[in-house]
Formats: C-alpha cells, sequence, structure tokens
C-alpha cells in the first residue's frame, strides 16, 4: 500500500505540483481537500492540522526548503513526524555557507535522507558532508506551466531568470554571450511563472537552472 505524501513549503498553493494522494501543508495554504494551513512551522502543528481535517498522521514527508528559510523560518520538531522524512532541498548556492547551514539543521532536525532540487553540481559535496543518503533528480516534483509552440520560432538562445547579486557564476556568463556576439542570444527577467510562456513559446531553447550554467559554459565557448 502507498503511504500518502504531505509536501510541507512555504509558498502559496501549486496546482502542478499536485498529485494522487498528495496534500500540501504550509502557512500561506488554506484548508481545502488538498491542502491544510499551518501557521507555525512545526511537526506538532501539521499533526493538529491533520487531525483536524481528519487525515491519518502516517504517511511520508516532503519538507521543501532552502538555507535562506532554514536560517528565517526552520521546520523544527522532525523527530515526531512518525513516517519517512525527506528534506528537497532547493538553492543550495545562495547565501552564505549555505551547506553549513543544511548541515547544522539536520544536526538538530533528523531526516532520513536529502534530495536537491536544483544544484546537481554539488551532490558530490553535500554527500562528503551528510551521514544521511543525499540524490539530485531536478526538477523534482515541481512542474511548470506551458504553452503552445508558435510556428516559426525565433532562432535564438534565450536565457530565463535573475542575475542578482546571489547568481555571480550565471552573470558572467550571460555577459560573456552578450558580449561575444557569435549567436543570436536574449536575456529575460521574469516577476510571474506565466510571464515566461510568453518568451519561450517562441524559442527553440532555454535555460532556467543555476546548477547547470558550468557545463552550459563549456559546451559553448
Amino acid at each position: 500500500m502507498q503511504l500518502p505524501v504531505r509536501l510541507f513549503h512555504y509558498g502559496a498553493f501549486q496546482p502542478l505540483w499536485q498529485q494522487p494522494r498528495l496534500l500540501q501543508v504550509g502557512p500561506r495554504l488554506t484548508d481545502s481537500p488538498v491542502s491544510l494551513q499551518v501557521t507555525d512551522p512545526g511537526v506538532e502543528h501539521v499533526n493538529a492540522a491533520l487531525a483536524r481535517a481528519g487525515s491519518p498522521m502516517a504517511g511520508v514527508l516532503v519538507h521543501y526548503t532552502d538555507p535562506f528559510l532554514l536560517r528565517a523560518h526552520p521546520l523544527r520538531g522532525l523527530r515526531e513526524w512518525p513516517g519517512p522524512r525527506l528534506l528537497v532541498c532547493g538553492d543550495l548556492h545562495h547565501g552564505e555557507s549555505p551547506l553549513d547551514v543544511l548541515a547544522a539543521y539536520l544536526e538538530v532536525e533528523p531526516h532520513d535522507a536529502v534530495l536537491l532540487s536544483f544544484n546537481p553540481a554539488l551532490l558530490a559535496a553535500v554527500r562528503q558532508r551528510l551521514s544521511i543518503p543525499v540524490r539530485a533528480l531536478p526538477p523534482t516534483f515541481f512542474r511548470y506551466p506551458s504553452a503552445p509552440r508558435v510556428a516559426n520560432p525565433r532562432l535564438e538562445l534565450l536565457h530565463v531568470g535573475s542575475l542578482g547579486p546571489h547568481h555571480p557564476r550565471r552573470r558572467e556568463l550571460v555577459m560573456a554571450l552578450q558580449n561575444r556576439g557569435r549567436l543570436p542570444f536574449r536575456h529575460v527577467t521574469t516577476t510571474t511563472r506565466r510571464k515566461p510562456l510568453r518568451s519561450t513559446s517562441s524559442t527553440p531553447w532555454c535555460s532556467t537552472c543555476p546548477s547547470t550554467m558550468t557545463s552550459t559554459t563549456v559546451s559553448l565557448r
């Protein structure tokens, strides 16, 4: 028998992530058949919400977080969860000493395994640091909006994403491509998940994943 899955995250409800037997739980959600609101990030509050909804507490806890959230608003009480605990870590390339932050958190709040959602290039370093199984399977449970392709796409390389202070290597690559001018290249920054559709649907290839920037740089030189 398959166990139910409780996906704890800090965002709004994500309809594209929804799957059978999955319940989204978090502070920005509302109570519904597929989601539960938990105002405080603690397993005791997750269990209370499940009891309130008449849902069984046994199941797999998928804890989606990143180093920023682990510093500011971490999920506590993981020892109280009566089932498997999987930490899905995003944006492990952000902030100061993110791997130290992750390791320190896991010392206090043990999980059974870690899944890297965006940073396969860091897999070896994370495995060396942690004593539990670590895997990298981007994009994990993420699903993004899709749009129909246009009949005559623009023949250019498109990058969709931020070039802010947390992405120095990405910014270096984008600037190099723009300055060299060897191939048609366009960079856009978006504010919503729907906005990229208008750009990517007319372009045959795009990159949004910071974890691939090293290999991309090599292949384009």
